[in-house]
């Protein structure tokens, strides 16, 4: 007699099942962790930002041409970034230090900016250097 099979036999079903969930058990914790912290970064975000949407303003300001003096003049910046509005405001601290130099000999040449988040304690640094 010839038997025809037109299907699966019910170990095979069982065995790719067993199978199947094993490898379920094995891959879910590392898609399961994904998923719950997955979106960590993104509640983070916005502090970072205004530390560096504000950092990033005063650098627009020192390398635009309109304003190219700054990059000619540190003292300029300097009061620029006292009395400029820059969207500081009491949350912030911003740290100038314009004696900050490369060359001890050298005078005026490096204005050093910072700015902290008081709540974060995040900060944002960058150095400014006079164009020749």
């Amino acid at each position: 007699m010839k038997r025809r099979s037109n299907g699966f036999a019910l170990i095979e079903m069982i065995i790719t099942l067993t199978l199947l969930g094993v490898l379920a058990a094995m891959v879910a914790p590392y898609f399961l962790t994904g998923i719950t912290t997955g979106a960590d970064p993104l509640k983070n975000m916005p502090t970072p930002l205004g530390v560096q949407s504000i950092m990033a303003s005063i650098i627009a300001d020192y390398g635009s041409n309109s304003t190219a003096q700054y990059q000619h003049d540190l003292s300029a910046l300097n009061s620029r970034i006292v009395n400029g509005n820059y969207g500081l405001s009491s949350a912030y601290t911003i740290t100038k230090n314009p004696n900050y130099k490369f060359d001890p000999s050298d005078t005026d040449v490096a204005l050093l900016v910072t700015i902290k988040n008081n709540a974060t304690n995040e900060s944002a640094t960058y150095i400014f250097t006079k164009q020749l």
